[in-house]
């Protein structure tokens, strides 16, 4: 799956989505198969999106955290498949319009819930804590969004992007 997450090309991902299909074929329970079945679909929401696809590739977003969600139905506790659900959800709350806030709201709500299994799994990652800061600042909750940021840095000091969200928190808002 590290293969895929830096793979662009159109034509290798459809191969790759063809396999994952093939091996929910085979082996209809597999959860590995629909995580990265969703990680093949948001790639390619984000390509849809980025050629001025936006209805496709919001429509392909959709069907990857259904996806991913579909496999965490049978195994709720995967790390990898909360992270990706939630971070499939929270794009999809920043790609909703101001006319759609209650979508927006709604899309965030499911990233929370899914960033929030994943701290309970690994409250030693700092990735859920950047997420749910990254969650917090969108939806205007500054002091949970610095609490998140600041458990982000603790748990992986070198991370420069928890480092320069925190500062940007705390400047903008206080300490």
């Amino acid at each position: 799956s590290q293969y895929l997450r830096r793979r662009r090309d159109p034509g290798v991902l459809g191969q790759a989505q063809g396999l994952f299909r093939l091996a929910l074929r085979a082996w209809p329970p597999s959860v590995v198969a629909r995580i990265n079945g969703g990680v093949v679909l948001a790639r390619r929401a984000e390509l849809a999106i980025e050629a001025g696809q936006a209805q496709r590739g919001r429509a392909l977003l959709e069907q990857a955290a259904d996806a991913t969600e579909q496999a965490l139905a049978r195994s709720p506790l995967r790390y990898v498949g909360l992270m990706n659900a939630g971070k499939f959800r929270l794009r999809l709350a920043e790609l909703s319009g101001p006319a759609d806030s209650g979508a927006a709201l709604a899309q965030s709500q499911r990233a929370q819930v899914h960033f929030e299994r994943a701290l309970r799994v690994h409250p030693e990652r700092s990735a859920p804590y950047f997420n749910l800061g990254i969650l917090a600042a969108r939806l205007q909750r500054w002091p949970e969004a610095r609490r998140h940021f600041r458990a982000a840095v603790a748990r992986a000091p070198g991370d420069a992007a928890a480092r320069e969200y925190l500062k940007r928190v705390e400047q903008a808002f206080g300490r």
